[in-house]
């Protein structure tokens, strides 16, 4: 299959510099693909550890506080386990006020049992709260048990606003370091999330004990709920609970199974064997990867046009004279030979186009010079032909002669031939007959021999 010039110049072109760039482009995209994975790594590694980190001093100030207000002189001018009520009010009135994050306060209100589990004493004060048993709440088994203090895995609705609270419990011990009572606090998970909203900007949050339940499941734009419409992570996100447990040491995981792909970061809880997870699409996690890849892509999509347009003009400029040339050849070919290349590109297409000019003068010439000897050889030949038909005639009638004579004497032959045949007709015809006498006298001197013995 004949391929013009033209395309394997311009094919040439591209594929010397389009490819190259094209391998450039997909191995610097490889690179910053490489490059921004890692780099989001080690974001998300640093982000759910600093959000680990921020979580075990939210509750190490929270459980501080609590530590502050079992040991308020309050709660041991007592008598008989009866403590002075407006003080208390007092107290915890101005702890609620004085410790807050961003604004907001940290305890939601605080309730105080007895040695029974009832409630003693509430915070914001609610009459009806007074008196309920508490005794079966797992906050007051652990600490009647002996445990310094409980968190609470659990999200419930605070007493006193609704709003969605952690509750933890600290022991409130007398002199002779017996519990006496035992302070519950409602922490704010608004104030929580403050924290985790500075950390992690708008990205999608949890809390997940061991089991998978969620504490705390916070989405940007969303306002925070007590109530958990999601009560275990494998609900949204199925199998992905498992993958935290397979893999403890990696603390990063890819999810291309949801649409949009999302990445998942965590780290633990330690105190509580909570996992911090927070996620985050995988476009906005690459954004700044995916717009310099569009860049790239216009950048590379330009320059492999601007590439196609210079091969194009530079194959044209290549292949233009060239053309020209074939057209003229063919001329020459078919014996038009005032024909003048003449052109001018200042290279070697030039320098062949004056050697062609050259060649075509060349065999114009030729050919003018061979014009000039076949018209001396035409008059040659005309002379000489006149001289041969001379030359023809003159044997013509020499032969002419020549075959008169000749048949002159072929008629004197064919009589002298006629005649000897005559003659030696005759000369048999005599044998013939001599012999026939020969035999009659041979007979007849046999006759005369056979009668001349019978005497």
């Amino acid at each position: 299959m004949r391929i013009p010039l033209f395309w394997k110049i311009a094919t040439s072109f591209i594929l010397g510099i389009v490819v190259p760039a094209l391998i450039l482009f997909i191995s610097f995209e490889k690179i910053s693909a490489d490059y921004f994975s890692q780099e989001i790594y080690l974001r998300h590694r640093l982000l759910a550890r600093q959000v680990s980190n921020q979580i075990n001093f939210f509750f190490s100030l929270c459980e501080s506080i609590l530590k502050h207000i079992s040991k308020e002189k309050v709660f041991f001018e007592q008598k008989e386990e009866v403590l002075k009520k407006e003080e208390i009010l007092t107290l915890l009135k101005k702890y609620q006020r004085e410790f807050t994050i961003y604004e907001e306060k940290i305890f939601d209100g605080f309730l105080i049992l007895d040695k029974q589990g009832r409630v003693y004493f509430t915070f914001p004060y609610k009459s009806e709260l007074i008196g309920l048993d508490h005794s079966y709440f797992k906050y007051y088994q652990e600490i009647i048990g002996g445990k310094e203090k409980y968190i609470s895995s659990e999200v419930t609705a605070s007493l006193f606003s609704k709003e969605p609270v952690i509750e933890m419990a600290l022991p409130i011990k007398n002199e002779k370091e017996e519990v006496s009572f035992v302070i519950v606090a409602d922490i704010s998970l608004k104030s929580l999330t403050e924290i985790f909203q500075k950390i992690t900007g708008k990205q999608e949050f949890f809390i997940v004990d061991e089991k998978g339940m969620v504490i705390l499941h916070l989405q940007p734009n969303t306002a925070l709920s007590s109530q958990r419409e999601i009560e275990n992570i494998n609900t949204l996100y199925p199998g992905l609970f498992k993958k935290f447990q397979e893999a403890p040491k990696e603390r990063i995981i890819f999810w291309p199974e949801h649409k949009p792909s999302l990445i998942f970061s965590w780290d633990f809880f330690l105190p509580q064997k909570w996992y911090i997870i927070f996620t985050q699409d995988i476009e906005s996690a690459f954004l700044i990867y995916y717009n310099l890849k569009k860049v790239f892509s216009l950048l590379i999509g330009t320059f492999f046009i601007f590439v196609l347009l210079i091969s194009f003009l530079i194959s044209q400029r290549i292949t233009s004279p060239i053309r020209k040339m074939e057209k003229l050849s063919e001329q020459v070919a078919k014996g038009k030979l005032d024909v003048n290349f003449g052109i001018k590109t200042g290279d070697e297409i030039e320098e062949l186009s004056r050697h062609l000019d050259f060649m075509v003068k060349e065999i114009r010439e030729y050919q003018e010079e061979l014009e000039d000897s076949k018209k001396v050889l035409e008059i040659k030949v005309r002379a000489r032909t006149r001289q041969l038909q001379e030359q023809a005639l003159a044997l013509k009638k020499e032969n002419e002669e020549k075959t008169k004579k000749l048949r002159e004497k072929l008629k004197e032959l064919e009589r002298f031939y006629k005649l000897s045949v005559g003659r030696e007709l005759k000369m048999i015809e005599l044998k013939k007959e001599n012999a026939k006498l020969k035999e009659e006298l041979k007979k007849y001197k046999e006759l005369l021999k056979q009668h001349g013995a019978n005497k």
